[in-house]
C-alpha cells in the first residue's frame, strides 16, 4: 500500500492535535481531508477554528454528523475511539505560507514577473513583492532600491 504525502511531509507536524489525533486513527491523508472539510464548512465567521463532535454512536436511523465529513467506516473508528469529545480543526493555510512563499521567491529568481507569480499563485503583485522583500531582508540582502550603482560622474 502507497503511503499519502502527508506520512512524510514536515509540515504535518505543524498542524494542531485534532490533525494529529484523527490521523493516528484514520491516517494523515484522511485526517488533513477531513479536518479542511470541517474547518470549511463549521467555523463560525468570527473564529478560525471549525468544530467536530464524535458522537459515540453512529446508526442508520440517526446518523451522526461526523459520517457526513468522514464517511462510515471511517466515523466508526474515529468513534470507537474518541466517543464523546468535540475536535477543534484549524485553518490550514498557514502551515503552507512558508512553502508558499519559497515558492515564489524561487519563481521571481528564475525572472519570471511579479505578474506571472501572482496570477500562478493566485495573489496580487503587491503581494509577491512583499514576498521578497522581507525573504532578502532576512537574508540581510540590500532591497533592490539599495544595489543600484551611481553611474554618474563625481565631477572634477
Amino acid at each position: 500500500m502507497g503511503g499519502s504525502v502527508w506520512d512524510t511531509a514536515p509540515e504535518r507536524h505543524l498542524l494542531g492535535y485534532a490533525y494529529k489525533e484523527f490521523a493516528r486513527i484514520v491516517g494523515w491523508s484522511r485526517a488533513v481531508d477531513i479536518g479542511f472539510r470541517v474547518w470549511q464548512e463549521k467555523r463560525p465567521l468570527s473564529k478560525n477554528v471549525g468544530a467536530l463532535y464524535v458522537s459515540s454512536h453512529i446508526g442508520e436511523t440517526n446518523p451522526a454528523e461526523i459520517v457526513r465529513f468522514a464517511g462510515e467506516e471511517d466515523a466508526r473508528k474515529l468513534s470507537a475511539e474518541f466517543a464523546g469529545e468535540i475536535f477543534f480543526f484549524g485553518n490550514l493555510e498557514p502551515v503552507f505560507i512558508g512553502h508558499r512563499n519559497r515558492a515564489i521567491v524561487a519563481q521571481v529568481a528564475e525572472g519570471r514577473s511579479t505578474a506571472t507569480v501572482a496570477f500562478l499563485f493566485g495573489i496580487n503583485e503587491r503581494t509577491v513583492r512583499r514576498v521578497c522583500a522581507r525573504a532578502r531582508a532576512a537574508k540581510g540582502s540590500p532591497a533592490k532600491s539599495q544595489t543600484r550603482v551611481n553611474t554618474k560622474g563625481t565631477g572634477g
